[in-house]
């Protein structure tokens, strides 16, 4: 059973409230499709996206459909919590700009553990919010395991799971831990005996040298887009899209970078 909260119980950081009228997109091709990428069936997926590409904007929107659709919760991740809050506070101004959902309202607040949010949902005529979401850290990991549980939580979106050579802060370890396995520690607090469960690892094409391929002892050959580990439980695909890459190249900054090595970069 979800728990639902009345507004005025809840001190919530920011709201957002969606016009209700028809959606505005219209062209989808630009975003990723995450239940294209669920329908693999793998429990990890290690997605190799462009920037900008609608990443995090389809994770949002995939995470609200799943509970709309079946109650199911999830935990969307970034590494340290500076980068989480900054992500929290803007979550669904693209959401509610494009009316994705007509006439819902969202909302974001802090809880007693500092560094860990809770994402909301209010459907068109209800009084209640509902909680769908928990946002937090892998830096925040340990006091995530003992936050609480998860029940309802089928899915946990990590964001920028690359970060690029020259940007990172301790990459393989985080307090002390190794990165990966401190992920897969924060995992299991997860899932435990769930039957069904998916991640998702959403990276920029920056490098095929971190920790998280060589924890796995990723060998993918130059230009595979696809690569399904032997466990088959997961999935690595790097993809191109081309409608989002076209578009870019069209703009006065597509041709600027065109002619320069950022942008192969």
């Amino acid at each position: 059973m979800i728990e639902s909260e009345h507004t005025e119980k809840i001190q919530f950081l920011r709201k957002w409230k969606t016009e209700n009228a028809p959606c505005l997109v219209l062209d989808r091709s630009r975003f990723v499709d995450f239940y294209d990428i669920a329908s693999r069936k793998r429990l990890i997926n290690f997605l190799i996206l462009e920037r900008n590409d609608g990443k995090t904007y389809g994770g949002v929107l995939f995470s609200i459909k799943e509970f709309i659709k079946r109650g199911y919760m999830t935990l969307f991740l970034r590494r340290y919590a500076d980068e989480t809050l900054a992500e929290a506070l803007k979550i669904f101004d693209k959401i509610t700009k494009n009316r994705e959902f007509p006439g819902y309202e969202f909302a974001i607040k802090t809880t007693s553990v500092k560094g860990i949010l809770e994402g909301y949902i209010k459907e068109p005529g209800s009084k209640d919010y509902k909680k769908f979401l928990d946002l937090s850290s892998l830096s925040l990991a340990m006091k995530l395991k003992s936050a609480g549980d998860f029940p309802e939580t089928h899915y946990i979106i990590f964001d920028e799971v690359i970060i690029p050579n020259k940007f990172k802060k301790a990459i393989n370890y985080i307090g002390g831990y190794n990165e990966p396995i401190l992920f897969h520690e924060l995992a299991y607090s997860v899932i435990r005996d769930k039957q069904f469960f998916q991640i998702f690892l959403l990276s920029n094409p920056i490098s095929s040298a971190n920790p998280y391929f060589d924890f796995w002892h990723v060998s993918r050959k130059e230009g595979q887009k696809e690569y399904i580990d032997e466990s088959k439980y997961i999935l690595f695909e790097s993809k191109n899209h081309k409608a989002f890459i076209d578009g870019v190249r069209a703009t006065m900054w597509g041709h600027y970078i065109s002619t320069i090595a950022y942008g192969e970069y």
